[in-house]
C-alpha cells in the first residue's frame, strides 16, 4: 500500500488541566466510516459488546452507536451481509440476550457466539492469513521487519535519551 493511503488514527482518553475527562475514539469513528461505506461484507470481532446502565460518568454508549449505524447502513444496502464475532459473556453466558444483537440477529446478521464455531474459525483463519502474510503468491499484506528496521545506532541511542528524559512524550 503506498504511504498515500496510509493514516495514524488515534484513541485518546485523558484528563485536562482542570480534572474534565477527554475522550477522543478516533479508532472507533474510523470503524463507523468503514461500516458507513460497506457495499457487501462487514465482519467484526468484538470481545467486549454490550450496554451497562448503572454507569456514572458520562461515556459514548459504543455498542448502541455499532449497531445503530449496521442497522441503518443495512436498511440502505439490503444484501449487505452483517458477521459479528463476539464472546458469550455479552449474553450472561445463555442467561439474558443482549438487546443490541437481537437487533442485528432481526436484520438478518450472522451472530457468531464464541471463537470456537466453525464459522468464526473460518473468518479468524482467513484475517490471521492477512495478518502473518500468508497470502496467495504475489499478494503482500504485511513485510517483514527488516524492510523497516533503522540499523543506525545514532538514532537508537536518540530514541533511548528521548525516552528517559521524557522528550518523548506529547
Amino acid at each position: 500500500m503506498p504511504a498515500a493511503g496510509l493514516a495514524f488514527i488515534t484513541d485518546i482518553t485523558t484528563a485536562d488541566a482542570f480534572g474534565r475527562p477527554v475522550v477522543s475514539q478516533g479508532i472507533f469513528d474510523a470503524v463507523l466510516g468503514l461500516i458507513a461505506g460497506a457495499r457487501r461484507l462487514v465482519v467484526l470481532d468484538y470481545a467486549a459488546f454490550g450496554r451497562t446502565p448503572d454507569e456514572t460518568a458520562p461515556q459514548r454508549h459504543v455498542a448502541a452507536a455499532l449497531t445503530d449505524t449496521l442497522l441503518a447502513r443495512w436498511r440502505e444496502q439490503r444484501d449487505l451481509a452483517i458477521l459479528f464475532i463476539t464472546d458469550p459473556a455479552n449474553e450472561g453466558y445463555g442467561a439474558s440476550e443482549s438487546e443490541d444483537l437481537q437487533l442485528l440477529r432481526a436484520a438478518g446478521a450472522v451472530i457468531e457466539i464464541g471463537r470456537q464455531t466453525p464459522f468464526a474459525q473460518q473468518a479468524l483463519a482467513y484475517f490471521d492469513s492477512l495478518w502473518a502474510n500468508r497470502a496467495p503468491r504475489g499478494i503482500e499484506y504485511t513485510a517483514d521487519f527488516a524492510v523497516f528496521a533503522d540499523p543506525a545506532q545514532s538514532d537508537y541511542w536518540l530514541y533511548r535519551l528521548m525516552e528517559a528524559s521524557g522528550l518523548s512524550e506529547f
